[in-house]
């Protein structure tokens, strides 16, 4: 028997949540079901799907405690040269993943600089003073919703994004230098045609 939770608390102190949070996990080779997951000690992203706990008297339970994650796999793709971020692609396969091997949760965005998406006004309806009310609310809509950036930038659990960072572009040592040389003779030349003047 399976109970389903709405998040869980992972070992770094992230709450992830079962709606669609965005985690890294390393894979690990499932016992039962070992062509599943990927092999051991490869880092992973995903989106988790679903939390699971094991409804029986382990300590787990008794805890309420989730077991398992079922999440669905994303691969990181290339670089995004708005962002200099990488993509994200999610992909149709799935894995249970134990609690224990999720390592932390990340931040993923929609892609929303290719795909020009556009703030709109949206009727929102609620409750003031027991009554009815609608109103407008800026919101954005997402053209392409899969199109999505893996935001490398965040400070939270940077050290276990690292394997997931596009190479920094080595700039043109020789070209900068020669510019830097440049801009300090225009500089010291206009120096001097202000004390000439003055």
């Amino acid at each position: 028997m399976f109970r389903t939770a709405e998040s869980v608390l992972l070992r770094n102190g992230d709450r992830c949540f079962s709606n669609g949070q965005w985690v890294l996990w390393d894979g690990q080779p499932a016992a039962f079901c070992p062509t599943i997951q990927p092999p051991t000690g490869v880092r992973q992203l995903g989106k988790v799907q679903e939390i699971i706990q094991v409804a029986n008297p382990e300590p787990s339970a008794l805890h309420g405690k989730g077991d398992f994650a079922l999440i669905r796999h994303a691969e990181v793709a290339d670089r995004d040269s708005h962002y200099d971020m990488p993509r994200v692609v999610l992909q149709s396969r799935h894995s249970l993943v134990p609690i224990q091997d999720i390592q932390c949760t990340v931040n993923v965005q929609h892609n929303c600089a290719a795909r020009q998406c556009t703030i709109v006004n949206v009727e929102q309806v609620g409750r003031e003073e027991q009554e009815k009310t609608k109103r407008l609310v800026k919101a954005v809509r997402h053209t392409a919703p899969d199109d999505l950036i893996l935001n490398t930038a965040q400070m939270r659990n940077s050290a276990k994004l690292m394997p997931f960072c596009c190479t920094v572009r080595q700039l043109d040592r020789d070209h900068i230098v020669h510019l830097s040389a440049m801009q300090e003779f225009e500089a010291a030349r206009c120096r001097r045609a202000r004390a000439a003047t003055s």
